[in-house]
């Protein structure tokens, strides 16, 4: 994904803030395996809420793409969670899944986002 200096430096902002959240325990991360074809497969890191209640089910989802030399270190947790992030282990885009309803089968609607103010607004709120 090609991207402008904006974009860029915003992303560079984001991943960093990323990786701090994650290293210092202040989200739970779930690492997705989606087959976009035959060939090719995207892996994808999703921020979740410390603790998953009711009310943060309703909360936007965001995921961001992981870079493909990325490697996991899993010592000790759930083959899910991720012990130690590098911002260089993430990739744009960064999307944020506004939910309509609790459950999956609600509407959905994905956004690209990149700015790190946005995007910590999303995971503090």
């Amino acid at each position: 994904m090609a991207l402008g200096r904006t974009q860029t430096a915003e992303f560079e902002t984001t991943r960093r803030l990323f990786a701090y959240l994650v290293n210092e325990s202040l989200v739970r991360t779930t690492i997705v395996h989606e087959a976009e074809s035959e060939n090719e497969i995207a892996n994808w890191m999703e921020l979740l809420s410390v603790k998953e209640t009711q009310a943060t089910a309703r909360r936007p989802r965001i995921r961001v793409a992981r870079s493909s030399d990325a490697t996991l270190s899993r010592t000790g947790k759930p083959p899910s969670t991720l012990s130690f992030l590098q911002p260089e282990d993430l990739a744009p885009p960064v999307i944020i899944e506004y939910r309509t309803s609790i459950d999956d089968e609600g509407s959905s609607k994905e956004v690209k986002e990149f700015h790190p103010a946005v995007l910590f607004d999303v995971i503090a709120t």
